[in-house]
């Protein structure tokens, strides 16, 4: 990796987004359906009104509501035989829940209401975790860096729903081997991030 330039970076990437064009394209006709913006190619007289229907919107929407209704419950895996194993494992459990609400509270959306929509509209989740001390790090103003001591104390962790038509995973034998997220975004939130 210390070889690695930023023109292999970018070829790399070139090649991974290669293997989703026919992914890409059934997102972006999703998407098309559930913005209700169809084709309005043919013929059309004073006779013949075009419509849409609405259904994929109110599907998916409909869909979402009933899967976010409740909260999700986190269930970690201990030793029968061990009480100690179990006490640990409720603690992992109450931490688990307490960070994902806390997500939900900081992002003004429930973080499972987005992993509904990306599940139903998709068929794909991709979720990332960010460490909030990295966010108080990388603060470069006052300002940023009260906000981010803010969400600090209230989780060491956020979780973050990522659009699937961004993200391209190189998944091989042993699971996910590399993630390409590519994102739009403006300079002045790239140099805050990064510097």
């Amino acid at each position: 990796l210390m070889d690695t330039t930023l023109n292999d970076i970018r070829q790399r990437a070139t090649e991974i987004r290669a293997l989703f064009g026919e992914r890409d394209a059934n997102l972006e006709e999703m998407r098309r359906m559930f913005h209700l913006e169809w084709s309005t190619a043919g013929t059309e007289s004073d006779a013949i009104k075009r419509t849409m229907s609405p259904a994929p919107f109110n599907d998916v929407l409909g869909a979402v509501r009933l899967m976010s209704a409740t909260e999700p419950q986190f269930a970690v895996p201990f030793d029968e035989g061990s009480s100690e194993s179990q006490r640990l494992s409720e603690k992992l459990e109450r931490a688990a829940r307490s960070m994902w609400n806390a997500s939900g509270r900081v992002g003004m959306r429930p973080v499972h209401s987005e992993v509904a929509f990306s599940a139903l509209w998709a068929s794909e989740i991709y979720l990332g975790v960010v460490q909030t001390a990295d966010l108080v790090k990388q603060a470069k103003t006052p300002g940023q860096k009260r906000r981010a001591q803010f969400v600090a104390e209230q989780t060491p962790y956020l979780f973050q729903a990522y659009n699937p038509a961004t993200c391209y995973p190189v998944i091989d034998g042993l699971g996910l081997s590399a993630m390409y997220r590519r994102v739009q975004t403006r300079w002045g939130e790239v140099v805050d991030r990064w510097g």
